[in-house]
């Protein structure tokens, strides 16, 4: 008892991520220590950026929050960061770690993009809408542990597509998705992409696993979610996954996501 007492509080950024993505805050404990704290503030930027269209009622608003983390990223560059959590988090990341800048300011650009009145029309663009707004996040993760860009480059890309498609099919709303793209069609892809991803991050260092093994939890979401007709109203789709720890450590230790 008197260990767990001492247990030192969360960062701002890890409660954050821990609030909002149970899935990445479980895999990213199982990342190297020294590494932990700049996952979750790549986390928290994205789940600050993901959040904007669903807080903003006119598209010219959500541009103006994404500016504002446009605008943010530049004063780290700049050495004059703003007053908020996230960012000073973010400025202790970019000034330790060899993570590229572009690959934020692609994921401000999806979700620029998101913004847009019509959804993506077909499967093909649905997948690049994606890659910018998922993958780039997978590709920093990957980065910062400790992974060379143009190796990581197409692992991130069909994990980030992956997660993504596995994050839609879990909204009832769907993203607004065109009714030309069922949900099977999605779950597919989604198992596609998982598979092309495991395929190429056969060469990837291990220590890089823990920003893929979100992927194996959304493997588990698309059975639970097949089993259902794909409805994501469904309370078993839904039900929080208790052995998912157990299942993570488990596939750590076998170095596979």
């Amino acid at each position: 008892m008197t260990s767990l007492s001492r247990t030192p509080p969360l960062s701002y950024c890890a409660e954050q991520v821990r609030r909002h993505d149970r899935a990445r805050y479980l895999c990213t404990l199982l990342a190297p220590a020294a590494r932990r704290e700049a996952l979750f503030a790549l986390y928290a930027f994205d789940h600050e950026i993901t959040k904007v269209s669903a807080v903003v009622s006119q598209p010219m608003t959500g541009l103006i929050r994404l500016q504002w983390w446009r605008d943010a990223l530049e004063g780290i560059a700049a050495n004059t960061p703003v007053a908020h959590p996230v960012v000073a988090a973010l400025n202790d990341t970019l000034a330790s770690a060899d993570i590229c800048r572009a690959q934020l300011d692609q994921a401000i650009d999806g979700r620029e993009r998101q913004l847009d009145a019509e959804p993506p029309a077909t499967l093909a663009a649905l997948e690049q809408r994606l890659a910018e707004t998922h993958s780039s996040i997978v590709l920093a993760a990957l980065c910062l542990l400790g992974a060379d860009h143009a190796s990581a480059h197409e692992v991130a890309r069909h994990t980030g597509i992956a997660l993504g498609l596995v994050e839609l099919l879990h909204r009832s709303d769907a993203e607004r998705l065109s009714p030309d793209i069922p949900a099977a069609d999605l779950a597919r892809c989604a198992r596609t992409h998982l598979d092309a991803a495991r395929q190429q991050g056969r060469h990837l260092p291990r220590l890089t696993l823990a920003a893929l093994l979100p992927a194996r939890l959304a493997d588990d979401d698309l059975g639970r979610l097949a089993r259902v007709g794909y409805d994501p109203g469904d309370a078993p789709a839904r039900r929080p996954r208790a052995m998912a720890p157990v299942r993570l450590v488990w596939c750590l230790a076998l170095g596979r996501f």
